[in-house]
């Protein structure tokens, strides 16, 4: 295993209790003194994030999460030992995740997502190729890392551009078995911001669509995302979803039922 990784993790702060109580109980920071950067009050993620690379600009990786992830006990482990399997391939990776869709649409990776009350994926060994990765967490070399598009509003469908970004230098994105606890809210509405960057992927990748993304692929006519979204609205109207807010349960008891440490 690679012990001597510089790595640091950035998050896009809105709520520092969600951070304190999720992000920051992660035992990597007292395992290694991983450093830490948050960046409180940005208007996208690609503003957050490409002030995270400009921070750590000298680090080997950088990990961008969601301040509502928590990294269990053994987290670091998974990371350096999915580094080392791309290393002896010799594989040019671009970007790292822990879930994620294959170019047919399939899962790939393993969370706890409590939005969904549910762990999605299963174990597995071999980093896994995939189109596109799940926003919660990414995982980049900053050397050789391009800015996130400062054009992609909010903090929606930015991993799904990343990637095909990443696809359009040459470079592959892959899941990798490392799981976390994703202490999510419950998804309500695809509107707003979600729809907004919808719109401007569509536009942006017109001839590479579809384009994969975790909440249904992006085609040139969005019929299957108008459905999942009118079918979010159908149940919310009639009060068929409950209203999970973010952090509101014990990441390193889930952690530790689920056997992620």
């Amino acid at each position: 295993m690679n012990k001597s990784l510089n790595i640091a993790i950035v998050v896009a702060v809105s709520d520092s209790d969600i951070l304190n109580s999720n992000s920051l109980r992660s035992p990597i920071f007292s395992q290694i003194n991983v450093p830490h950067h948050s960046v409180i009050g940005a208007k996208s993620a690609a503003e957050a994030y490409n002030q995270g690379l400009a921070y750590f600009a000298d680090k080997d990786i950088i990990v961008f999460a969601h301040q509502d992830v928590y990294l269990p006990l053994n987290w670091y482990q998974h990371l350096s030992e999915a580094l080392d399997v791309l290393s002896e391939q010799q594989t040019d990776w671009g970007v790292l995740g822990v879930f994620g869709k294959t170019s047919r649409g399939d899962n790939a990776g393993r969370v706890w997502d409590s939005g969904l009350n549910a762990e999605l994926g299963e174990a597995f060994t071999t980093p896994t190729e995939v189109e596109t990765l799940d926003e919660l967490l990414l995982i980049v070399k900053p050397q050789d890392a391009p800015a996130f598009d400062k054009n992609l509003v909010g903090f929606h469908l930015f991993a799904s551009d990343y990637c095909a970004t990443m696809r359009s230098l040459g470079k592959h994105s892959y899941a990798i078995h490392a799981p976390v606890i994703h202490n999510s809210k419950r998804t309500q509405s695809l509107g707003g911001d979600y729809a907004l960057a919808y719109s401007y992927l569509q536009k942006k990748w017109c001839h590479e669509l579809p384009l994969h993304a975790v909440c249904g692929a992006i085609t040139k006519w969005g019929i299957q995302y108008k459905r999942i979204r009118f079918g979010l609205a159908y149940r919310r109207v009639l009060k068929l979803l409950p209203n999970q807010t973010a952090g509101s349960q014990n990441p390193v008891k889930l952690a530790q039922q689920l056997g992620y440490e």
